[in-house]
């Protein structure tokens, strides 16, 4: 089984999913400059250790 640390880039939808976070949260992520899309394949992709850290910085900003 794969761990989700171990896929370096993930599709948005993909990221959504894990998360549990919607597609507008990206989006207004991705304006901010807060995630970087790569264009990987078909699907643009973002790097999960990138959500990771999104998701982190959000919740410190959130909980002060």
């Amino acid at each position: 089984m794969e761990s989700s640390e171990s896929r370096v880039f993930v599709t948005i939808p993909e990221a959504q999913r894990r998360t549990g976070l919607g597609r507008r949260q990206f989006e207004k992520a991705i304006r901010r400059g807060d995630l970087g899309v790569f264009d990987i394949g078909d699907w643009p992709r973002v790097r999960w250790r990138d959500v990771l850290a999104w998701l982190d910085s959000t919740r410190r900003s959130a909980a002060e």
